[in-house]
């Protein structure tokens, strides 16, 4: 498995990926998405990770900070689609592990863990292209967040509408 020490990247599900590692591709980018996705929140009510305050966010089901991203504007439909699209295949792997005791992670055929690989790493850049958005935006340089919004986000999430049929309707 590759070590991400708390600190791993898109970059480390790109090579699981292209290593063929399936169960590290999921596991890597289901990490980084939950961070980003309690940084992003964070982030938006000025908290930090060491205020008693956080824990109420961290405690929150995923799919309810989810949800709030996407309503605060913060994830786009289709960062948000792909996203939930992914929480959602995941949980069907994890729930069929957990149900069937057995590592299903093998069982998979080739281009299902292939569809699910791509799914991982859109989704996880979808959502580290929103925190770097966000990130610009909190920091006052709204020049910088303009060329995450216009620059990279808009392409990726032209390629996510068109590789997922999502439609667009908030704007980066």
């Amino acid at each position: 498995m590759l070590k991400g020490g708390g600190g791993f990247s898109p970059a480390d599900i790109d090579k699981a990926i292209e290593q063929g590692q399936f169960a590290d591709t999921i596991l890597l980018a289901w990490g980084f998405i939950e961070g980003q996705t309690d940084l992003m929140i964070l982030r938006a009510f000025s908290l930090d990770f060491r205020d008693p305050r956080a824990k109420f966010v961290r405690d929150r089901h995923i799919s309810s900070k989810l949800w709030l991203l996407h309503e605060m504007g913060f994830l786009t439909d289709p960062e948000y689609s792909v996203v939930s699209r992914f929480k959602d295949q995941r949980n069907a792997i994890v729930h069929e592990l957990l149900n069937k005791k057995f590592v299903i992670f093998g069982l998979q055929k080739k281009q299902v863990q292939d569809e699910i690989m791509t799914l991982a790493r859109d989704a996880a850049h979808a959502s580290m292209y929103a925190e770097m958005s966000m990130l610009w935006k909190s920091v006052g340089n709204k020049e910088a967040a303009e060329g995450v919004d216009t620059g990279i986000r808009k392409r990726h999430n032209e390629t996510l509408v068109e590789r997922y049929k999502t439609t667009s309707t908030t704007s980066t």
